[in-house]
């Protein structure tokens, strides 16, 4: 718990290691030490040798009283950290928990804002974007305190992060707001926007993030409307535009990683994936196609773990609630597809790839429902589950967002209506 003695106690202490002839009790403080005043008086009238005698045993038996004091405080900090040791938090709606992604246990629940969406890591702080209050939200990692703070962004939509603790925010009006270092980014204090930049981009807007190559790379989805097929490549240096796609199809997912920017787009009910390098002269296509000669729809994309990870819908030919969903592996140096496997009976939305698991936010479409975490393991020849975490339920706390480290998986937990889209 990082409990200290205090200052008094430590002087205490180092009294007693020195011998301090100041602990010995000095004569006609009987009172305060409750000892009686005929006590008092024999130690007055004793011989020499009883005087020392006497002396001596007040000072054992303040040793003894401070021993029992430090003795208290471990047994007390002993019981408090088996108590919280042994006890898993209380997964609540509106909060965003970490799990352990050795054990699979959850560490802790911490209250944010309204149906928390998309997640921003950084060194010392966790970023969300709360879609029903519409505010953003910095966990401190030092003190564990949570800031929130409405607009700007007046409707904040999506959130990315580099590892000097800067943070991207998109919003309405093709507007992306940049939260520098020191201007209510990771420094100590409460959060606030009054120095943050600026970066407009063309019509139709700005959606979905992604950050990587020295770009910020932003797309439309995953709401749209018809024609929503823009993704803008912004430079980092200058925070300006410096490039624009239009792809077929209205744009839905983006993430970056192994030197690309990943785009899926939904056009009439199919999807594509798009491998976007930077100074490449035009997107590569990436063929998902399965044994029914469909298109699935790529709902959500993540990058690492030596693969892009897709998740997908409509595998069985068509888009529905009976449709089965599939994680799909793709080489990003073949823009193939190596491994697959297909998931019945749930609801697959979100994932995110570290720690050396790929991790899925999914809930069950049979009794009982529940909301869940998929660890899954990347390293064989077949994807493989390691483990199914249970979060929350959907009529309760259902899983949102999640985001991988080394050592820590964030997973944001709406209430029961978990907003996905940020409308």
């Amino acid at each position: 718990l990082g409990i200290e003695p205090s200052e008094a106690l430590q002087r205490l202490q180092q009294a007693i290691l020195r011998h301090d002839p100041s602990l010995q009790t000095p004569e006609g403080t009987a009172a305060v030490n409750r000892l009686a005043p005929t006590a008092v008086e024999s130690a007055r009238t004793a011989k020499p040798a009883d005087a020392a005698s006497r002396r001596f045993r007040p000072r054992r038996w303040q040793i003894a009283l401070a021993a029992l004091v430090v003795l208290a405080a471990a047994v007390s900090a002993a019981a408090i950290l088996s108590t919280s040791a042994g006890a898993t938090p209380r997964v609540v709606p509106n909060s965003l928990v970490r799990l352990d992604p050795h054990s699979g246990k959850i560490v802790s629940v911490k209250p944010v804002g309204v149906e928390p969406g998309p997640i921003a890591v950084t060194p010392s702080a966790i970023w969300t974007v709360n879609f029903g209050d519409r505010t953003v939200s910095r966990y401190d990692l030092r003190n564990h305190h949570v800031d929130q703070k409405g607009g700007p962004p007046p409707r904040p939509y999506s959130i990315v992060a580099d590892h000097d603790g800067n943070v991207w925010v998109s919003g309405e009006a093709s507007i992306i707001w940049r939260i520098a270092r020191g201007s209510g980014g990771t420094a100590a204090g409460p959060l606030y926007f009054s120095h943050t930049k600026t970066i407009r981009l063309p019509r139709p807007g700005a959606g979905s993030l992604a950050l990587g190559g020295g770009y910020l790379w932003v797309i439309v989805g995953p709401y749209t409307a018809a024609g929503d097929n823009r993704i803008t490549q912004v430079s980092l240096a200058s925070g300006q535009p410096v490039r624009s796609w239009q792809l077929e199809g209205d744009t839905v997912a983006i993430a970056f990683g192994d030197g690309a920017a990943w785009v899926s787009t939904n056009s009439a009910g199919e999807g594509r994936l798009y491998a976007i390098r930077p100074g490449a002269p035009r997107p590569q296509l990436v063929h998902l196609g399965n044994d029914f000669g469909a298109l699935p729809l790529p709902l959500a994309i993540a990058v690492g773990e030596g693969g892009v990870w897709v998740i997908t819908w409509g595998t069985n030919g068509g888009i529905g609630p009976g449709s089965p969903q599939e994680l799909i592996e793709v080489d990003p140096d073949t823009l193939q597809v190596v491994k697959q496997r297909r998931f019945f009976g749930r609801g697959l939305w979100a994932l995110a790839a570290g720690g050396g698991s790929i991790w899925v936010a999914a809930s069950s479409n049979s009794r009982p429902l529940n909301s869940s975490v998929i660890q899954l393991d990347p390293r064989r020849d077949r994807i493989r589950i390691i483990r199914t975490i249970p979060v929350g339920s959907p009529n309760h706390a259902i899983t949102c967002y999640i985001a991988a480290t080394n050592d820590a998986v964030w997973v944001t937990v709406g209430d029961a209506n978990c907003d996905i889209n940020g409308q």
